[in-house]
């Protein structure tokens, strides 16, 4: 009797857990899908570059109150047209870069590219930063649509993830280009990149909620004698010389197309959270990456040391703690971007060639 009654409770318990549990990741699946349906409208897809932000496109309050989300007719994060030339009197700052360029989380005029011209009245910036971007769609962005504008300074912006995401023909579940070396020649492994399906690229993303089931969990722990859900990412390239022989050749190529243009290049590695933490690897990698540009004349800024040398409170507040909207989180917020487009500011006053043109370098 009393075992009778002890199975029947445990067996309720599991039901309802069951339940409970289908439930939290049903609502899950919900709350994702109004996100992702609100996301798509953002891209268009692109055959080059696999996605960019759709033109003419305008979401107030997208990244919360007083957040807005505003495209402009060419497809740049910007509330003004730019045009082909120079404007007289101007220092214009083209920016690349993937969301920590474009700003995901914060609101259009928060962004470090839009307040390069707030801290000097003679600079007009560009942002032609793209979310999710690998350094070879930065790179491809900048050598298909960086000649649409005159520029004087050229700020190539990436962070350690964009080295890993060049490994991969997607990301998220959207078709990317992936670039190998044929000699010293950089080629495109899968043009033309075939166009996403939508339903694709949600189900790949909405899956990750089933990690939530423990039983599917353990389910693919042992299918795959490890947990199957998505990698962070590497940001040390471990041993893989093929791989750094094509970001050297990348890095070269964009010094030849930024020079061609007559502008001066500045690659800067920004920082992310998990950055603050010392690794050997990745400091070697840093390292490594210096000395090779070093070796071809590139302005390097590397601004992981400058967030090492912030208290922890401090360098934490730099950062989006909690998610508004989709992968938000972890990106600079506004105190984040204010803080780097100043450090960004003054490294560029460190170039001579940059320092004669702009304002207020001699105050920094």
């Amino acid at each position: 009797m009393v075992v009778d009654l002890t199975f029947r409770c445990v067996l309720v318990f599991l039901v309802m857990e069951g339940c409970v549990s289908t439930w939290v990741v049903g609502s899950h699946v919900v709350d994702y899908t109004r996100t992702y349906m609100s996301e798509s409208w953002r891209f268009n897809f692109d055959p080059d570059l696999g996605w960019v932000s759709k033109p003419n496109l305008r979401m107030d309050d997208a990244f919360g109150p007083g957040k807005h989300l505003i495209i402009n007719s060419q497809g740049y994060r910007s509330t003004r047209e730019f045009d082909e030339k120079i404007p007289a009197g101007k220092v214009r700052i083209l920016c690349t870069g993937d969301s920590f360029a474009w700003g995901n989380g914060v609101g259009n005029g928060s962004t470090w590219v839009e307040l390069l011209s707030s801290l000097d009245p003679r600079v007009e910036a560009i942002n032609m930063g793209q979310n999710g971007y690998g350094l070879d769609q930065i790179y491809l962005r900048y050598k298909r649509d960086g000649e649409r504008f005159e520029h004087d300074v050229h700020v190539f912006s990436f962070i350690g993830l964009d080295f890993d995401r060049m490994r991969n023909t997607d990301f998220l579940g959207m078709p990317k280009p992936k670039l190998r070396l044929n000699g010293q020649a950089i080629e495109v492994e899968n043009s033309p990149i075939p166009e996403p399906s939508d339903l694709r690229i949600w189900w790949l993303r909405a899956s990750k909620f089933l990690f939530e089931f423990r039983t599917f969990e353990q389910l693919m722990k042992l299918y795959v004698g490890q947990y199957a859900t998505p990698p962070l990412g590497d940001r040390t390239l471990r041993a893989d010389t093929t791989l750094k022989d094509l970001i050297f050749r990348i890095f070269e190529e964009v010094a030849q197309l930024t020079a061609g243009r007559n502008a001066t290049l500045v690659a800067v590695y920004l920082p992310v959270s998990l950055d603050y933490a010392l690794d050997e690897r990745l400091d070697g990698w840093r390292a490594e990456l210096r000395t090779e540009l070093d070796k071809r004349n590139i302005n390097f800024v590397d601004l992981i040391d400058s967030l090492r040398a912030m208290p922890p409170v401090q360098a934490e507040a730099l950062f989006i703690q909690s998610e508004v909207v989709m992968y938000e989180a972890g990106h600079y917020n506004e105190s984040g971007h204010e803080h780097f487009a100043s450090l960004i500011y003054r490294k560029l006053c460190g170039v001579p060639e940059i320092a004669e043109k702009l304002t207020d370098c001699g105050s920094q």
